[in-house]
């Protein structure tokens, strides 16, 4: 593999024989250092790629530790919440009954509980399968930071204020008692 300009010059005599091969052996070792620069360049591509994917899965692994460990701390300030805030229901002679899921589950209510069950003052907060009667702003901090927690929490709504005033049987008060 001659280059022509090489046997140009040789002919012409410009260069010595010395020269042609001189030239053609720095050719043939600068191909191969081109070789070798390229391998190690895909090398370090490679090891950079892997550098880069290491980075990203790291990232990844961070992220869901964060979001464990502030589900973690939400459900450790949702069970600080109901054992602060839950109210007394020892000795209740009223079943209230509720619908958890696709069940009805019943929960042992003093009179008084239970209008303010009715009213939204008080709320029912599950924890660990049990339920517990707290008051409203537990219920609403409760709600903020995880809804799932509250089985019964009755709010009133502007859309039924506005109703209620045009209600014709709005002065005749229904009992809480009224069995069907």
């Amino acid at each position: 593999m001659s280059n022509p300009f090489q046997e140009q010059f040789l002919k012409s005599g410009l260069v010595s024989d010395q020269q042609v091969k001189k030239a053609r052996t720095e050719q043939r070792k600068d191909k191969r250092r081109r070789g070798q620069t390229t391998e190690a360049e895909e090398a370090r591509r490679a090891a950079q790629q892997a550098a880069a994917l290491k980075a990203e899965q790291d990232r990844q692994r961070e992220q869901q530790r964060q979001a464990e460990a502030r589900k973690k701390a939400q459900r450790a300030e949702i069970k600080q919440l109901i054992n602060t805030h839950r109210q007394d229901t020892k000795d209740a002679e009223i079943a209230y009954n509720f619908a958890w899921g696709d069940k009805v589950k019943q929960l042992k209510v003093h009179r008084a509980q239970q209008r303010q069950l009715a009213s939204g003052a008080l709320a029912i907060a599950v924890w660990d399968g049990a339920f517990f009667l707290v008051n409203r702003e537990a219920a609403e901090k409760i709600a903020q930071r995880d809804p799932s927690y509250l089985a019964v929490f009755n709010q009133k709504e502007a859309s039924t204020a506005a109703t209620d005033s045009d209600d014709p049987y709005a002065d005749f008060q229904v009992p809480d008692d009224l069995i069907w």
